[in-house]
Parts: C-alpha cells; sequence; structure tokens
C-alpha cells in the first residue's frame, strides 16, 4: 500500500516535472519540442488552428479515393522517419516497420478491390492482416489475366520478408502478442533502416506507378472505382459476411428483407439503401440489387444450400 508521504513524494516529483519548458527531442527545433500546458479541460483535442493553417489536416475530402490518404500516411510517416532515425533508430525501428508493413496491407487490399471491380470478378471481403493471402489473391486475379508482370519479383520479395518478420502485424505494435509471448526474441539482430528506407522507396515507386493505370482514360479505368461506388460496395460485401445475412436464403422475400434493411452510410448527409423496386430476381440462384443513386447493380449468386455463394458488379 502506498501511504501518505509516498504520494506527497509522487506529486511534488510529478510537479517538478510539470515546470520543464521542453521535451527532450534533440532532432526537433526548440519551437516543436515547448511544452505548453493547458489552463482548463476546456478544449478540443481534435480541433482547427488557423494560427497555423498550414497543418490543419482533413479526414477525406470530396472525391478522394479513400485508400489514398491511408496508404500515403503511412508510407510518409515511416519514409520521413529516416532523417531522426540516424538519433533514435533503436526506438523508431518500431514505428517504421509497422507503418511501411501497413502500407503494404493497404496497397494489396486496394488493388485486389480495384481488380475485382474492374474484372467483374467475386467480390471478396476479408479482415485480415496476412500479407502472403493478400499477395497469392492479388496475383490469382492478375496471372489469369496476363498481368502478373504488374507485381515484380522485388515486390514478392518484400512482401514475403514482411510477413515473416511480422505475420500478424503486430509484433512491433506491442511488446506482447495474443498468446502473451514477447513480440520479439531480443537477440540483438541489427536492422539498416538506411537499406529499407531505399528498397521501400523502390516498391512505392512500382505500386504507385500502377495508380496511374487507374485514373480517367488510362487502361483500367472504370465507372465504379470512384470512392463512393467502392465504399459502397465494400459495405454490402462485409454485410454479407454476417452468417443472418447470407445463410438459408429460402427465398427471394427473405433475401428482399435482408437488402432492404442494409443501409450505408458514406456521411452525415448521405445514406444508401435498396429500395423493393430495384430488387429482382434473375433465376433460381441469381437475384440483382440495384442502388439508382449510384447506377450501381449488385449480382447476387445462391449456392445449392441456399447460401450467398458471392457477389459482382454487373
Amino acid at each position: 500500500m502506498i501511504n501518505v508521504d509516498q504520494i506527497k513524494e509522487i506529486k511534488e516529483f510529478l510537479d517538478r516535472g510539470k515546470s520543464q519548458d521542453d521535451i527532450p527531442c534533440s532532432y526537433l527545433t526548440d519551437a516543436f519540442n515547448k511544452v505548453t500546458r493547458k489552463e482548463s479541460i476546456n478544449f478540443e483535442t481534435f480541433c482547427p488552428n488557423y494560427n497555423y493553417p498550414d497543418y490543419n489536416a482533413v479526414i477525406g475530402w470530396d472525391g478522394q479515393s479513400y485508400y489514398y490518404g491511408y496508404k500515403e500516411g503511412f508510407f510518409q510517416a515511416a519514409h520521413m522517419s529516416i532523417k531522426p532515425a540516424k538519433y533514435y533508430s533503436d526506438s523508431l525501428v518500431y514505428p517504421i516497420i509497422f507503418n511501411y508493413r501497413h502500407y503494404l496491407e493497404l496497397v494489396l487490399k486496394e488493388n485486389i478491390l480495384r481488380f475485382q471491380i474492374f474484372f467483374r470478378l467475386p467480390i471478396t471481403y476479408k479482415n485480415t492482416h496476412n500479407l502472403i493471402w493478400l499477395l497469392d489473391k492479388l496475383e490469382s486475379i492478375l496471372v489469369p489475366n496476363n498481368l502478373g508482370f504488374l507485381i515484380s519479383p522485388t515486390q514478392k520479395k518484400v512482401i514475403q520478408d514482411f510477413h515473416k518478420i511480422d505475420s500478424q502485424n503486430d509484433a512491433f505494435r506491442f511488446v506482447f502478442n495474443t498468446e502473451g509471448s514477447l513480440s520479439h526474441t531480443y537477440d540483438h539482430k541489427q536492422i539498416s533502416l538506411w537499406n529499407l528506407h531505399f528498397t521501400m522507396n523502390e516498391i512505392y515507386n512500382d505500386f504507385t506507378n500502377i495508380d496511374y493505370l487507374f485514373v480517367p482514360n488510362a487502361v483500367f479505368h472504370d465507372e465504379y472505382l470512384t470512392p463512393q461506388h467502392q465504399s459502397f460496395i465494400v459495405a454490402i460485401s462485409a454485410y454479407f459476411t454476417v452468417s443472418r445475412n447470407s445463410k438459408s436464403i429460402n427465398s427471394f422475400n427473405k433475401l428482399k428483407s435482408i437488402l432492404l434493411n442494409f443501409e450505408h452510410r458514406l456521411s452525415q448527409s448521405v445514406n444508401y439503401k435498396f429500395v423493393d423496386s430495384g430488387i429482382i430476381q434473375i433465376s433460381a440462384n441469381r437475384y440483382e440489387a440495384t442502388l439508382c443513386e449510384l447506377g450501381l447493380t449488385i449480382i447476387i449468386y445462391l449456392n445449392n444450400d441456399q447460401n450467398i455463394e458471392h457477389i459482382k458488379i454487373k
């Protein structure tokens, strides 16, 4: 039990610490290390500051690919850490590797979805951090369409290496894994953040070049690859991963009821829902649901067990 004198000593220690003007970070200028204390709790943690408008960030903007901000953010956070890594390599190794790895995960997921939409393939929503599964899934789309060359041997190796060092996307976030074991063996293995930086420059360059193939008038451009369409497609795909929404569809009315219960709120002012007249039965195992606002028709396929097998874009 902590006694009264110990509590007093702790408070005095913390009060002395509060008198410090700066935090110890030698890489940044003094202005960014300054400690500015709040006089009360009447403030917003997340708010704009128009005295420093260059530092005001927008979480997404109209017409922007939702993936773009995420993947660019994680890559740039790692990329720009190379300078302070000279001074803090043993601590920055964790966010650098995590951010690069998460960038790779986002890029793989983005391209899987884009190519599934472009080729009108079954849409697969899988909540996974497994880079090998994602790489294999992407290649299973590209190779049959003679596009395997889009992923270079170097890209494959780097993705495989990231999976090997962190298969669950937790080794560089948490000290202990989900089983309670240490995330690392701490055997003093050295990792060159310098080498990693320039390796990832190549990976980033090559994946970014794929992005240019999806812009308007490029070879993979598709009307259903807008942020609004992709958002809705992912939402309805995820909706059907819930067992009660995808199993024992023994009548058209049951499927219609499930679809009419679905809604996707894109923003506070935009909410997408199917309407009764937009849902039709094509055959015993095939149905279509059209969202008029987006001009988008989803094809729903049932298997012989009356469970939803997959969905496609028409």
